[in-house]
């Protein structure tokens, strides 16, 4: 096949290749949207975006690169290409392993950055999970035909990976351009600082995840020991904007001694039913907790306090405690 028929028959197929494209785009917005169970408006960092390649650099890689190509039409895999970016790389290996349970598809990695790490663990590089689908059966989308086998390549990657990718594919791993040496040794370290940095976004990620299941443990809690006449519509912000400025209060929280304290105590929540008629703050369920940590640590409590003295002196007053000489 030479240079005139590849492009005659890439003409030909664009249409169906098209509609496969917002075929596959569609399928991996609601597919991974349902079964991570996420919000796609915060969890893709970036649309879902899929194109077609041009015409010229399709002929490029067919002819111009020495790839080596017995067949290069059907060879060349990444005719439609798209890509998922999302925030962390748990979350792109998430996106992973939905594509490889999509059920209708067969899919090769086309490259695995986890093995190449494994391979060379001294070398810092471009990374992205690269998937090849193909469609087992015969698609019709848009009343086009996309027939059965038709290959389409994802690349899944974390916003940091796609910046680097952003500013080196075209400059670095083309083979018409000559990067110095030290161009690729900025390249290289930039690299590895995106590496740490993703692995840091991660351990982030993963306490602050630790942290708000806390807070919703101590908020449930507290709703449970609050008597049924005191409850009303929990605001879930402000009161892990309470809980958060206690964190190391909430790290050692025990339920078992809230609730003594609910017991021994009770009588609090006849000051929290009458002050919710006209407080806010008395409405919530963080409201108990804070009465808590009155009790077990005054000095925490007036230290940390995120709202304004008047609120907290009530509370010290209820217990029997002094607000001023604490």
């Amino acid at each position: 096949m030479n240079e005139i028929d590849f492009l005659d028959k890439y003409r030909k197929d664009k249409d169906f290749l098209e509609s496969y494209s917002r075929l596959i785009s569609l399928l991996l917005y609601n597919t991974i949207s349902d079964k991570l169970r996420v919000d796609p408006n915060l969890f893709f960092k970036l649309p879902i975006s899929f194109r077609l390649k041009t015409e010229e650099s399709l002929i490029q890689k067919a002819f111009y690169r020495n790839k080596n190509y017995t067949d290069p039409y059907s060879q060349i895999t990444d005719k439609v290409g798209g890509r998922i970016v999302v925030l962390l790389e748990e979350q792109a290996n998430d996106v992973c392993r939905v594509i490889e349970e999509l059920e209708d598809y067969d899919y090769s990695k086309d490259r695995d950055f986890e093995n190449e790490r494994l391979k060379n663990p001294e070398l810092f590089d471009y990374k992205s999970h690269h998937y090849i689908l193909r469609n087992k059966t015969e698609k019709i989308n848009d009343g086009i035909r996309i027939p059965e086998g038709t290959a389409v390549e994802i690349q899944i990657r974390t916003i940091l990976q796609h910046a680097y990718s952003e500013l080196t594919h075209d400059t670095i791993y083309k083979p018409n351009t000559v990067a110095t040496p030290e161009v690729r040794r900025h390249v290289a370290k930039s690299m590895a600082l995106i590496e740490i940095t993703d692995q840091l976004f991660s351990q982030v990620n993963n306490s602050l995840r630790k942290s708000e299941v806390k807070f919703s443990q101590i908020i449930e809690d507290c709703k449970r020991l609050i008597p049924p006449q005191t409850k009303s519509n929990t605001d879930i912000n402000f009161c892990n904007f309470i809980l958060d400025a206690y964190l190391k209060s909430v790290e050692n929280y025990d339920f078992q001694h809230l609730k003594r304290f609910a017991i021994e105590y009770n009588f609090v929540f006849e000051k929290i039913r009458e002050r919710a008629k006209g407080s806010f703050l008395y409405q919530q369920p963080i409201i108990l907790f804070i009465y808590y940590l009155v009790y077990t640590n005054r000095k925490i409590a007036k230290a940390y306090w995120p709202l304004s003295k008047k609120n907290l002196e009530d509370i010290f007053t209820d217990l029997g405690y002094s607000f001023e000489r604490t």
